[in-house]
């Protein structure tokens, strides 16, 4: 029973990332337009009750450059940063928490338009902080994950857009003490588009 959920578990990792590396290949064979760099604010909520209870919602802030900027679809990589201070034992213990993602995006919407809705998935590496004063440790953790999310640019001219973006991650836990990180990560920003 074990080997075949090890098995089983190996495969579904295998398809994902063959299917990540297909969507890839076919934004680099896209005729690429303008790079574009994004800045968002937003929160982290993560969905274990323990998770939750312990850190609350998270404030968080995101940088993203689109790599390839196709006609319907985009590869975007991001990075950021999620980060709280919460009082434990009358201490201060602070939680930070760094992605770095890469994403597939695909527009709902070919022609020129006020709304530019989109889908998008990827995959990424997650960096976890815990320094705790209580414990005289800082724990460190680092894992990967899977991301799912749905946005829109609002244009307001061809080269600047507000972003408004609504992003799952299902982050891997192996280690039996971690936490679980995973959690939704709503988003508002600015997009500049250079060469526009």
């Amino acid at each position: 029973m074990y080997a075949r959920s090890a098995y089983s578990g190996r495969w579904w990792q295998i398809s994902i990332t063959s299917i990540a590396a297909i969507l890839c290949i076919m934004a680099l064979r896209t005729p690429a337009a303008a790079v574009s760099l994004s800045a968002k604010i937003g929160a982290w909520d993560f969905t274990g009750d323990g998770t939750r209870d312990f850190y609350g919602t998270v404030p968080s802030f995101a940088l993203s450059c689109t790599l390839f900027d196709g006609y319907t679809c985009n590869l975007d990589i991001s990075t950021g940063l999620a980060f709280t201070v919460i009082r434990y034992d009358s201490r201060r213990h602070y939680f930070y928490l760094l992605p770095l993602q890469l994403s597939f995006l695909v527009r709902l919407l070919r022609e020129p338009s006020l709304l530019a809705p989109y889908l998008g998935a990827g995959a990424g590496g997650y960096y976890k902080i815990d320094r705790s004063p209580t414990a005289r440790k800082t724990y460190h953790f680092v894992t990967y994950g899977y991301h799912f999310m749905i946005g829109t640019h609002i244009n307001l001219s061809d080269s600047i857009s507000l972003v408004v973006e609504i992003k799952y991650c299902f982050c891997m836990t192996n280690v039996m003490e971690e936490i679980n990180i995973s959690g939704l990560n709503p988003s508002a920003g600015v997009c500049y588009r250079f060469g526009r």
